[in-house]
């Protein structure tokens, strides 16, 4: 499953940022193990998206799920 969000972004924004850092994401995704959630972030400035350069990518630590009952 994808998601992309961003605040106040625009679509086109976004997609460019996916495109250019879509390398990073799939290296990231091989070195981490599924399920995986990854954080992807505009270059600074964000002008940078629509010159190709990309973006940074973390993963987020997934803690252990909470236990009800």
């Amino acid at each position: 499953m994808l998601i992309l969000v961003g605040n106040h972004a625009p679509a086109a924004e976004l997609a460019a940022n996916l495109i250019n850092t879509m390398p990073k994401i799939e290296k990231l995704l091989d070195e981490v193990q599924p399920p995986a959630v990854v954080r992807v972030y505009r270059p600074t400035p964000r002008e940078l998206v629509f010159e190709g350069k990309p973006g940074r990518v973390q993963p987020k630590t997934l803690g252990e799920p909470e236990r009800f009952g």
